[in-house]
């Protein structure tokens, strides 16, 4: 009996044991379980009601994930790293490839015009605050405008108090 209940213990997880390997808060891991993200998990019927993971559970692809993972295209391209490594957050080097084929999916990167490499689109620029918007960049933002027009205002007010006296 207490061999069957090791094996259970060794593949199964915790949401804390899975924040700590995936590097995320457990809060997280718990949402992506609600969400049906995360392949396997069950949520225990009696007390204290928590998720079991599978082991062998894949760390679902988020924002901050996607945001490291285009940061570090960027370094590979610049040749500041020599390959992308996210072990830290859980998502072994097998795993890359089909991280790389997710972002192409929701359109973070496509394919250079010499179909060679990689390049990230503007949605994946637009994650990591390098995106611009449709505006020319040139354009000066209403709020300004409507800023230098109120102090234009009360500047002539004033010069026009000034020469009056």
């Amino acid at each position: 009996m207490a061999k069957s209940y090791k094996l259970v213990e060794e593949t199964k997880r915790t949401t804390a044991e899975c924040a700590e390997k995936w590097n995320a808060d457990k809060r997280d891991v718990s949402a992506w379980c609600r969400a049906d993200l995360i392949s396997g998990a069950v949520k225990e019927t009696s007390f204290p009601f928590r998720w079991i993971i599978p082991c062998d559970a894949k760390r679902p692809i988020d924002a901050r994930i996607i945001r490291e993972l285009l940061w570090q295209i960027i370094e590979l391209e610049n040749e500041r790293i020599s390959e992308i490594d996210v072990s830290a957050w859980g998502i072994p080097a097998v795993d890359i490839a089909g991280c790389i084929q997710s972002l192409k999916d929701a359109d973070y990167l496509a394919f250079s015009q010499e179909g060679v490499g990689l390049q990230i689109t503007k949605k994946g620029l637009a994650l990591i605050g390098r995106g611009q918007n449709d505006k020319a960049i040139n354009e000066t933002p209403t709020a300004l405008k409507w800023t230098a027009d109120a102090v234009g205002i009360i500047a002539g007010s004033a010069i026009n108090q000034i020469i009056q006296r």
